[in-house]
């Protein structure tokens, strides 16, 4: 049993949208094996708070903007654009038309090309990964919460986030480094301050 739950766990760490995801198994959670158990539940979501998340290309686009750009490789990119920028004002005149073109090319990587390929990558996960064509159905305890999506779920405990990251439009549950589940603002409705106030109380930020 606990055999099957390392492997749900890993899964579901797998099938969430993140910059380095895309090799993930299409198909969702599993890869359609029928020879394991199947898990039975252990938490109680009768006082649950229930949040449901489809996620869209703007809610993906957001995620993947603020995680990379807030990656050592982000920051570096906006400072080597900054410094094109300064450049270019103070030393352009004489420069070749090849070197100007250059450094026009690096000031723009940061606030232009990068989001751009950025909002294409988020468009291409929610198209190419079939496991968000539906919604999945959150259910939120004192001890965890627990994640379901047709015949499929599962239960993960607080002490297994790695940390919890709060904007003004999501909640970001990283369970590694460069893997979360969202929980995008507009979606919770009314659950919103009960659902950080679970997170803040439980997760490390």
């Amino acid at each position: 049993m606990d055999k099957v739950k390392e492997e749900s766990l890993q899964a579901a760490k797998e099938a969430v949208d993140l910059p380095e995801g895309e090799g993930r198994d299409e198909e969702g959670w599993d890869d359609g094996e029928d020879d394991e158990p199947v898990m039975e539940r252990t938490m109680d979501t009768t006082d649950s708070v229930e949040i449901s998340v489809l996620l869209s290309n703007k809610d993906m686009f957001r995620y993947l903007l603020r995680h990379n750009y807030t990656r050592p490789s982000g920051v570096i990119g906006v400072a080597l654009s900054l410094l094109a920028v300064v450049l270019i004002l103070r030393y352009h005149q004489g420069w070749p038309a090849e070197t100007l073109m250059t450094f026009v090319l690096i000031a723009m990587w940061a606030p232009v090309m990068q989001p751009i390929q950025l909002r294409s990558k988020a468009k291409r996960q929610i198209k190419m990964q079939k496991m968000f064509a539906e919604p999945f159905r959150y259910y939120f305890l004192e001890e965890g919460f627990v994640i379901c999506q047709n015949e499929q779920f599962l239960e993960v405990k607080w002490v297994d986030v790695r940390k919890a990251v709060r904007t003004k439009n999501a909640v970001y549950l990283y369970m590694s480094s460069v893997r979360a589940f969202i929980l995008p603002k507009r979606q919770c409705g009314d659950k919103w301050d009960e659902l950080n106030r679970l997170v803040a109380g439980n997760v490390r930020r």
